[in-house]
């Protein structure tokens, strides 16, 4: 009877050791799942940095290059600028993100951004080219993101697109956000990444959080 009492006692404690040691063991791993969550958060967003500079050199690089490219207009870039008083213009872009553009009258006001007409056609060529790599965007990561190019000349492409009525809205909204201002090379003379939380520019009733770098052109 002590015998059997005893080895009873023995089952019972060496139970109990190891629901403590695997309440430990899960207790330590909860501890560490922030750590973990953290890391991956970070690569995540180091990714989608380095995706946003590739975007950025491509964007320069077509710049560069779109002054001393050859052959003329095509038929769909004259359509555009004969339209280039309209207050927003859909540009065809081919089963890419939407190209929009902005008349004068719409970017007056709006900080950062002005009217240039001798580099109107090659901005609207090269957001063109940047809405076909701006659709690329790989899908299936868990976050919905938004990637998008806009020139001081008021030409936007953004994938996913942004309907045609809120175009004007978002980009006022754009032109007021801090991750926008602070880009300019009197804040931003390193052309760093931006990191900003802030109201989304489209659905205003959430919060996402904004990587931005500005693009440099030739003068």
């Amino acid at each position: 009877m002590v015998s059997f009492s005893l080895s009873v006692t023995l089952l019972l404690l060496r139970l109990w050791r190891r629901f403590q040691l695997s309440q430990g063991r899960e207790i330590e791993s909860l501890r560490h799942m922030p750590a973990v969550r953290a890391q991956s958060m970070d690569a995540l967003l180091q990714c989608e940095a380095e995706r946003l500079l590739s975007v950025r050199n491509f964007a320069e690089h077509l710049l560069q290059i779109q002054p001393s490219a050859r052959g003329g207009l095509d038929p769909d870039l004259r359509d555009t600028l004969a339209h280039r008083d309209e207050p927003v213009r859909l540009a065809p872009a081919h089963d890419a993100a939407a190209v929009y553009g902005f008349s004068a009258a719409a970017l007056r006001g709006l900080d950062g951004f002005a009217r240039s007409e001798a580099r109107l056609g090659a901005d609207v060529a090269v957001t063109r080219s940047l809405s076909h790599l701006l659709s690329a965007v790989p899908e299936g990561s868990g976050i919905r993101r938004r990637l998008a190019y806009v020139s001081r000349n008021g030409v936007l492409a953004a994938y996913l697109s942004i309907p045609q009525q809120e175009v004007v809205s978002a980009v006022q909204r754009l032109a007021a956000a801090p991750y926008f201002r602070d880009n300019v090379p009197s804040r931003n003379p390193g052309r760093r990444v931006q990191w900003r939380i802030a109201p989304a520019t489209v659905e205003r009733d959430q919060v996402s959080l904004f990587l931005s770098v500005a693009v440099l052109t030739q003068a």
